[in-house]
């Protein structure tokens, strides 16, 4: 069952989505239908890297997983499939600590609020892993199907951070990148090659997101 399959797929975001379902000559699409890459091979490679891109996203130790990805999945008017991701993160404000680093620390506070180290566990004197400033990612697309039940197109459709749609142009190059990342040409020039994790951070900086106020990734 595909349905089934892209849930499962996109939880762990350890594979391409509904693997087994897609056609020799599968293709993404962009927002405006344009044909961004064509083939289940280019297409398995762009999608590994994007999920692998988003696993490392949330290995970072500025940015953790607030709770594990959700999925919406339903089908359309025409019998494709619709597929929201959102990947529900946080922004660590304090530099170079994460979750699992302040959950080890031994000191805490005493009575009065000051630092005691007395060792016992408290760590609640580390407020920014409890208000984490949130990167909320939500991604919409649409998986449109053959008259076999199986992916010829996969097309973009909306691109959320923090609620706030994000310009096609941007994500189009963030995935352009990975195209290109992927090529001989790039492979070639080491100076040219970038890292798609920060890529993908600077995506949210351009909009100056963060989860309010005047705080920036």
């Amino acid at each position: 069952n595909l349905m089934r399959c892209l849930h499962r797929d996109l939880v762990a975001l350890s594979k391409v989505p509904g693997e087994s379902f897609l056609t020799d000559e599968v293709k993404l699409r962009g927002y405006m239908g344009e044909q961004i890459i064509k083939g289940k091979t280019t297409y398995k490679q762009i999608i590994g890297v994007a999920l692998s891109t988003l696993r490392g996203l949330q290995q970072t130790k500025r940015i953790f997983k607030e709770s594990p990805p959700k999925t919406t999945i339903e089908f359309t008017s025409k019998g494709n499939l619709k597929v929201k991701l959102v990947l529900p993160l946080r922004v660590n404000p304090v530099a170079g600590v994460t979750p699992n680093t302040a959950a080890s620390i031994s000191n805490d506070e005493d009575e009065n609020g000051d630092w005691d180290g007395d060792g016992d566990g408290d760590v609640s004197f580390l407020p920014p892993f409890r208000s984490g400033l949130p990167f909320k990612i939500e991604l919409i697309s649409e998986y449109r199907l053959n008259a076999d039940g199986m992916v010829k197109d996969h097309r973009l459709i909306e691109t959320r951070i923090n609620g706030q749609l994000t310009p096609d142009e941007v994500i189009l190059r963030w995935i352009r990148n990975l195209v290109s990342s992927s090529g001989d040409e790039r492979k070639k020039n080491k100076r040219d090659e970038g890292n798609p994790i920060l890529d993908l951070i600077s995506v949210a900086r351009s909009f100056g997101l963060s989860g309010g106020g005047n705080n920036r990734l």
